[in-house]
């Protein structure tokens, strides 16, 4: 009886073997573009707009039944304006992402929910309209980096078993200190960096 026994553990773990391998989480990488809009702020004691919002992105996932998570680098640019263009701004938020998908992995829609942290690496260029404005030619606009949090709502289209449309909009929370430098002294405010950030891109799915 125990031979039996043996023989039929060794004919049935043999033969899920191949389909425990196939259990391992779902990975990708992916590319994004999109805009944004972004909430104004009143800095220096005038309203600042944040215009002009252009998103490049890349993204790296990984995915096992309805959780996942993504780390994404993206690069957005943006115009600070009063009445004249202040300075051009790059953000380069660094997201940690958790995504909940309610659909199972093989559902050819599959959208989802996401929460995360972002380390946000910021830098600003005074344009040429501020230094002539300014009357000062060293006139400059430094921006700190901060730390923010982002919820997110989006979709993957999966058109194939390996490629995915990728639709994603978030909302961030974040905010820095906005420095203005002349010849030997400087003032800093508080600029707030919230806004809703919208992408489309592509993704690859590696195959399991």
């Amino acid at each position: 009886m125990k031979r039996i026994w043996g023989l039929a553990a060794v004919l049935v773990l043999g033969s899920a073997a191949p389909s425990l391998a196939l259990l391992g989480p779902e990975t990708s990488i992916g590319i994004r573009v999109g805009t944004g809009i972004f909430q104004s702020d009143k800095v220096f004691g005038e309203t600042t707009d944040i215009e002009s919002a252009t998103v490049l992105g890349v993204t790296a996932g990984m995915r096992q039944g309805k959780l996942g998570g993504e780390i994404s680098v993206d690069q957005i640019s943006v115009d600070l304006k009063t009445n004249i263009k202040e300075a051009e701004v790059v953000v380069v938020p660094i997201l940690l992402t958790v995504h909940f998908h309610p659909m199972e992995e093989e559902a050819p829609f599959d959208p989802y929910l996401g929460a995360g942290v972002g380390f946000y690496k910021n830098s600003a260029h005074a344009s040429s309209e501020a230094r002539k404005s300014s009357g000062i030619s060293v006139y400059k606009v430094v921006m700190d980096d901060s730390v923010g949090f982002h919820l997110a709502v989006g979709a993957n289209l999966k058109v194939s078993s390996v490629v995915a449309f990728v639709v994603d909009a978030r909302y961030a929370f974040t905010s820095t200190d906005l420095t203005v430098k002349g010849f030997s002294s400087s003032v800093s405010d508080t600029l707030s960096v919230n806004g809703l950030v919208v992408t489309a891109g592509l993704k690859y799915l590696f195959p399991k």
